[in-house]
């Protein structure tokens, strides 16, 4: 099965893309991050904590950050950037790739599923990558295992490697990936820029920075920040991906993820219910009592064919002597003392780990209650986790921000039937609520959250709720379930468990129930106000803008006359039937569409394979960045490596004439398949291998010499045959009902750009529309906006802003959107006389198909000034012509 991407994952990946984009564009780091927000409407320039001017910190190499909340699965994203950062930046490098973490725990965490070929992260980096994949750690790579110069050039290598691995020298003397190795003696030349001083030219460290390999951070905020630094030059990279839920000052933030957008996609368990109860007593039964309650739901929908869900309760104790054992051990007596099965309980301390190999996703597992300090605030991935209950003095904080996150994670990214199950708990007791509240939305931020995601309220006696604000979707609910003291003397901070009163409650389903049945009732109502709000919110604001940015962005609102005829209107996209199973779906399910679901059953060796090329072939080149100054990077042409070329030419030469072609062949296909991710090796070389065939040595040596030309050529070949296949798929789906056309895009309230507004145009959609059209397209806008029957019209925004046709080959965004008052909504794309190409030639053809599923409603238009040059396209005055009859 594989793991399908996230709607948000993808605008991160696009993100990403277009950076590097930018950057091929412009040369210049900081050029090309201020061109790069600019595109989306924010000045850099005026600096704040969350953005600010490029920051180059790591010898003029692209070091970039992406914001992901926890939960939304960072990892996976690192995943799939991989081939987002090889294909386009610096393509002719080798694909070595150092993965660095922070802590002992993710390190083994991370090399163990991304080695496992069944690890769903495994398995699509296999498929980026045509399972031509290498991962080590730093004792194989120590060994030379896998990393020698044959295979990291046939492969993708990923170095999994703890930061603790090249800091021992501050502690303890020169690590061992610092000092010389013979297992590393390949006698390469090494670059002058890699060159580390203090280390020798045979280790590890050296190695890896000939390489000058991407590296993938992985929570970096907890990454000693000088130190990185330090370390980031000395591995010598190409460029840096940095991914975590809390930047640093100086990162160079590219993506943001909001939180809503977790919600949407059922990646988090929100909103967070807050209890402040009378004692750690109360703490203790009610998060019991809870568990108990979400256990049975979870049953019950199990049993209609829900997936398994076993709820468990994360109990944190306060750390109290030096021998912190005892506390822990005596808080599992006490449980077990009130009748909770001994399996049900395990402890993971810093000191104690009774989860070792322990699988808690298992339906076998029996454990419901984890007893803990911070110990799990990394590394910790069970969405099971529901509650999590502070067992403190009143008078004592605990440390709920570290391992708060640890809760939010939603079992299977989907909504569940019972609505207890979409939400996560806090049980805490203090005299000081407001002082928890600020540590729990420490706890938040922590995770990515921000201070806008949370509500707070006093404690009291009776619990009410309180009415959010129209405009915000609130992620976060504290609710003060506070009760009134019972007419006893309250009982000491420092007694035991009560735990004949835990017994009886757990002998008493009813009681159970009771207790916590007020605190079930407001979840609810909670969670149905919060989803209400996340529907709203859906079409409030530009969804390339983050929340944390909105208020650096000149937004334009839309026109009160119009808003209430574009809630009704919901614009239709492509949609796909799939035959593939995924990881959280069932075959048979629709999904947007892509090229890649198009090109599934694509065989290469099918196509043909007859290519011309060039009687005159010019000596290869490369395209590059070149610092001409400090910080200054101009695109530059390099021949490709001539001492490689020639070594391999006089090898070449002394083969048997029916090993050459293999040899080339081969040579060739390892070069193809670092870009190519839809064919397997053994397909591509076969290909390669039959364009070759019965081709002379001398031509053979010839296409040595345009060696980047000759693969090139061929690669422009493959993409032929690829289009023409996703063509026929397209159209072929089509005809059998396995595309159509489903509402998807809605007109956002607001929108933003950075170009001057038109002026001078009658009913905009909005109060300004972006300005930034040559005159055709204000000639022809003017006039249809002239139309008595038009209603509005709307300047449409581009890659990822506006609305797409989201064709088999790529996504069109057409220039205008304009409804009119019959209802019809019609999509204009203007053209220049002298645009009458095949990209316009496949726009009509999407266009038109788009427009025979999408209904009667829809119309869409190809429009040239004084003729129709393109069958289906149409003149200005035979557009207006049509659009007058509607």
């Amino acid at each position: 099965m594989i793991m399908e991407l996230k709607q948000y994952q993808r605008e991160v990946l696009d993100d990403l893309a277009l950076y590097i984009d930018t950057l091929n564009d412009c040369g210049r780091l900081d050029t090309a991050f201020a061109k790069f927000w600019s595109d989306k409407g924010i000045n850099v320039a005026e600096g704040n904590d969350d953005l600010h001017p490029y920051r180059n910190d790591v010898r003029s190499v692209p070091n970039v950050t992406v914001k992901v909340p926890t939960a939304g699965g960072k990892t996976f994203i690192a995943c799939n950037a991989l081939r987002t950062i090889l294909d386009n930046y610096q393509r002719n490098h080798n694909q070595v790739v150092v993965w660095l973490v922070p802590s002992d725990t993710i390190l083994t965490q991370t090399y163990n599923n991304l080695s496992n070929p069944l690890h769903p992260y495994r398995q699509r980096i296999n498929t980026l990558f045509n399972n031509a994949v290498q991962v080590v750690d730093k004792e194989a790579a120590l060994a030379g295992n896998g990393i020698d110069p044959t295979s990291i050039s046939e492969q993708l290598t990923i170095f999994v490697l703890g930061i603790n691995s090249f800091i021992e020298a501050r502690r303890v003397g020169k690590p061992r990936a610092h000092r010389e190795n013979g297992n590393l003696n390949y006698g390469l030349p090494q670059p002058p820029e890699s060159r580390i001083e203090n280390v020798d030219e045979t280790s590890l460290l050296q190695y890896i920075a000939n390489l000058n390999p991407v590296v993938i951070i992985d929570e970096s905020h907890n990454f000693e920040t000088n130190l990185r630094f330090d370390l980031l030059n000395n591995i010598n990279p190409r460029f840096i991906l940095d991914l975590t839920a809390t930047p640093r000052e100086k990162s160079n933030i590219i993506s943001f993820v909001d939180a809503i957008k977790l919600k949407r996609e059922n990646m988090v368990k929100l909103p967070v219910i807050v209890s402040n109860c009378v004692n750690k007593n109360d703490v203790i039964i009610k998060a019991i009592a809870l568990q108990r309650n979400l256990e049975q739901q979870a049953i019950e929908e199990h049993r209609n064919g829900g997936k398994y869900i076993r709820p468990i309760v994360l109990f944190q104790a306060e750390p109290r002597t030096a021998n912190d054992t005892v506390t822990y051990e005596k808080i599992k007596q006490d449980l077990i003392e009130s009748g909770i099965p001994q399996e049900y309980i395990k402890i993971k301390t810093g000191d104690k780990n009774e989860l070792i190999n322990v699988d808690l996703l298992s339906q076998d597992c029996p454990v419901r209650y984890i007893i803990t300090v911070n110990a799990l605030k990394e590394g910790w991935d069970c969405p099971f986790a529901y509650v999590l209950a502070t067992i403190a003095n009143r008078s004592s904080r605990v440390d709920v921000e570290q391992i708060l996150g640890r809760i939010l994670r939603q079992p299977y990214t989907r909504q569940h039937q019972h609505e207890l199950l979409n939400m996560s708990y806090v049980f805490t007791c203090s005299n000081q609520f407001e002082q928890t509240i600020q540590d729990i939305v420490t706890g938040l931020n922590h995770a990515g959250f921000s201070s806008r995601d949370y509500r707070a309220m006093e404690p009291a006696n009776e619990p009410t709720l309180t009415t959010p604000e129209p405009t915000q979707a609130q992620l976060f609910a504290e609710k003060s379930f506070s009760e009134p003291a019972e007419p006893t003397i309250e009982p000491s901070d420092d007694m035991d468990i009560d735990t004949a009163r835990v017994k009886a409650m757990l002998e008493s389903p009813q009681e159970s129930h009771h207790i916590v049945e007020a605190i079930a009732q407001r979840a609810v109502a909670v969670n149905q106000e919060y989803n209400q709000q996340v529907k709203q919110a859906e079409h409030q604001g530009d969804a390339a803008i983050p929340t944390e940015l909105m208020s650096r962005v000149r937004q334009y609102r839309m026109r009160d006359m119009f808003a209430s005829d574009v809630q009704q209107i919901t614009i239709p996209t492509f949609w796909i039937q799939s035959n593939r199973a995924s990881l959280f779906s069932n075959a048979n399910e629709w999904y947007r569409l892509t090229q890649e679901e198009l090109l599934t059953g694509f065989d290469l060796n099918r196509g043909d394979k007859k290519i011309d090329f060039p009687i005159e072939l010019s000596q290869g080149k490369i395209i590059d960045l070149d610092e001409r100054q400090r910080d200054e990077y101009v695109p530059v042409a390099r021949t490709f490596n001539d001492r490689q070329i020639e070594y391999f030419k006089r090898i070449l030469s002394d083969m048997p004439d029916d090993k050459k072609v293999e040899s080339v062949a081969a040579d060739f296909a390892r070069e193809l398949s670092k870009k190519e991710n839809t064919v397997s090796d053994r397909d591509l070389m076969k290909y390669v291998r039959d364009v070759l065939e019965n081709r002379s040595g001398e031509e053979l040596s010839q296409f040595l010499d345009n060696k980047e030309r000759v693969i090139q050529i061929i690669r422009d070949k493959i993409q032929q045959l690829k289009d023409e296949y996703v063509q026929g798929q397209f159209e072929k789906q089509c005809n059998m009902g396995k595309i159509e056309c489903r509402a998807d895009f809605k007109f956002p309230q607001v929108i933003s750009f950075t170009e001057n507004p038109v002026l001078g145009i009658d009913k905009s959609l909005y109060v300004n529309e972006q300005g930034n059209m040559n005159n055709l397209e204000l000639n022809v806008i003017g006039q249809i906006a002239s139309l008595d029957n038009v209603k509005f019209w709307h300047r449409n925004l581009g890659r990822g802003k506006g609305f797409c046709i989201n064709g088999f080959r790529h996504d069109h965004y057409p220039d205008f959107i304009v409804v009119l008052k019959s209802g019809k909504v019609i999509l204009v794309e203007t053209k220049g006389d002298d645009r009458d190409n095949s990209d316009s030639r496949y726009k009509i053809k999407i266009g038109q198909r788009w427009e025979n599923l999408a209904g009667s409603n829809y119309r869409y238009y190809m429009v040239f000034k004084d003729s129709a040059p393109i069958e289906g396209s149409v003149s200005v005055k035979d557009l207006l012509s049509r659009l007058r009859a509607m």
